[in-house]
């Protein structure tokens, strides 16, 4: 592949897909992040003499292309947004341009919920992935909201999955969409089910799935990443019981003797083991909403066993053949297995290597035995 960064084809494109530029032959450094359920990033540095200023635009992409270790062709990475950039001179005299990319997921961020407290709009229940989907679509699709908001009408840009997932309530008046799914997602857990999000880039656009975990493959019977196989770096666990709450008292809509207020009891049913917290949300009208966000704050604050480690692009374990973003694996260190989920991957490329890595992580809740559900 040509470049200055082995391993790289980087292209500056319109919402269509449409290449503007590329490849970039010249670039020093490239940071880039792809993360589930959030905004990944990226950096590119490049020689000023080897830039045009008319690509210092926030209506442009940087699509990142990189050849795996194991495969003939480069994939797309991801799609990233040049919302800051800029040119400054270092040491000798050297001119350089700069851009820092936010990628597919950002589109998320620039849609509020606009419906008010108590609305269809904002208060929604039934299956976590449908709920999400709802959102989505009433914040940026064109057959469901205003005309002026609707993504779509301006890129190619689709939505799959969105249907299962534990049930939720969840109230949303005038969150910001990308808060508002990771409210839903956190609701969900508390549920005993993950479910996971991610726009990813396609050529021409971008594509969003809902779904419940894995996002990616489930490779838990694969063998396991460890130390001694040279396929997990820096692993740790502990155990985190600092702080943590059992009980809670939320208050809702309302005031003094009129206000909602429910209890979430997540404890052993023990004296000792009743650890209270009290949280609030004003907006929210209903029981069943409110018990579900304070069981999402509850499980937050209960006590739980970490473990995290990191998993590196090698000969022994290469990214998108043994490893990829959203799948689920399975890791040992100091006698336990631990399963973990591949939430975010990194990669830092210059003209002098490469490296790319992903860190994974599980918390184990404490099982206080039979959990009051609220009903």
């Amino acid at each position: 592949m040509s470049g200055g960064i082995d391993n790289y084809e980087l292209y500056i494109v319109d919402t269509s897909g449409n290449r503007v530029a590329g490849p970039l032959t010249e670039a020093l450094y490239l940071e880039w992040a792809i993360v589930l359920s959030g905004v990944g990033t990226c950096y590119l540095e490049i020689n000023a003499a080897d830039w045009n200023d008319a690509w210092f635009n926030d209506r442009l992409l940087l699509q990142v292309w990189r050849q795996p270790r194991f495969q003939a062709s480069p994939t797309l990475v991801q799609s990233y947004w040049l919302m800051d950039y800029g040119k400054r001179m270092e040491a000798g005299d050297v001119a350089l341009a700069w851009v820092r990319g936010y990628d597919m997921n950002a589109v998320l961020d620039w849609r509020i919920v606009t419906g008010a407290a108590g609305s269809a709009e904002a208060q929604k229940t039934g299956d976590a992935c449908v709920v999400m989907l709802e959102y989505v679509q009433e914040a940026m699709l064109d057959t469901y909201t205003t005309a002026g908001r609707a993504l779509d009408t301006a890129m190619i840009f689709s939505v799959v999955g969105g249907t299962g997932g534990p049930s939720i309530s969840y109230t949303a008046s005038r969150g910001r969409l990308l808060s508002v799914l990771q409210g839903c997602a956190g609701a969900a857990i508390t549920r005993g089910t993950a479910v996971r999000f991610w726009v990813r880039a396609i050529e021409t656009g971008g594509e969003m799935r809902i779904v419940t975990a894995p996002l990616g493959s489930d490779r838990r019977a694969q063998t396991p990443f460890s130390p001694e196989m040279g396929t997990l770096y820096e692993p740790a666990w502990e155990y985190r019981g600092g702080r943590s709450a059992t009980y809670g008292y939320a208050g809702g809509a309302g005031q003094e003797d009129n206000r909602l207020v429910v209890e979430v009891d997540l404890s052993d049913g023990t004296v000792i083991g009743r650890r209270e917290a009290w949280a609030e949300n004003s907006q929210i009208k209903t029981s069943a909403s409110l018990y579900d966000w304070m069981r999402a704050r509850l499980c937050e604050q209960r006590a739980r066993t970490w473990f995290s480690g990191e998993l590196r692009d090698s000969e022994l374990s290469a990214f998108g053949r043994d490893w990829n973003l959203g799948d689920l694996v399975t890791c040992e260190y100091d006698g336990k297995s631990f399963e973990a989920e591949v939430m975010a991957v990194t990669g830092m490329a210059s003209t002098s290597g490469e490296v790319v890595s992903a860190r994974v992580e599980n918390e184990i809740l404490v099982d206080y035995g039979e959990i009051d559900d609220g009903s």
